[in-house]
């Protein structure tokens, strides 16, 4: 449903645009929206972890509620991908989920703030929910230009009442 909407957004814009994902059918999906559009972009499938780009090649790097999907250490593995792999004065921009999201703490927990979803859409996937302290130690090498948590309530689409949802978002540079 959601896969490759900032991809989209980014090429329409006149952007050159590469994605990654784990998934061979979110790829596809992406392919499809672009083709669809007229679009071109690069698509890679790969892990989080082992970014198959060469160093300092992008000028930007966006990653919308992904890099919270493993356990602290891949998730830092993922962001030295990220920062081996951007230009210097490159930007990047995340969202990462916080505690006090109320997914947390639902699923089996693997570690301090992770959590397997053990049901819906995102069974099986871990979830892990930053402190602030969690989030300034993962940018290290990066310098912080704006670090903001977000608190909105809104409905649930699966249970339909109200639930608090909470995340960080980043901006950073590579210095």
């Amino acid at each position: 449903m959601w896969r490759g909407r900032h991809l989209l957004y980014l090429a329409k814009q006149g952007f050159e645009v590469y994605g990654t994902d784990r998934s061979a059918a979110g790829l596809t999906i992406s392919r499809e929206r672009l083709e669809k559009e007229g679009l071109k972009g690069i698509l890679r499938r790969c892990d989080m972890t082992k970014v198959p780009f060469p160093d300092e090649f992008f000028d930007a790097v966006l990653s919308v509620y992904v890099l919270h999907h493993n356990t602290l250490e891949n998730v830092g593995r993922a962001v030295g991908e990220i920062r081996r792999a951007l230009k210097g004065g490159g930007l990047f921009f995340a969202n990462l989920s916080g505690k006090g999201d109320y997914k947390e703490g639902k699923g089996k927990k693997i570690e301090p703030g992770t959590y397997i979803c053990d049901s819906g859409v995102e069974a099986g996937m871990p979830h892990h929910f930053f402190t602030r302290q969690e989030v300034e130690d993962l940018l290290e090498g990066l310098e912080i230009m704006s670090l903001k948590e977000r608190r909105a309530e809104y409905v649930s689409r699966s249970s339909g009442l109200p639930v608090m949802g909470v995340h960080w978002e980043v901006k950073a540079q590579k210095l």
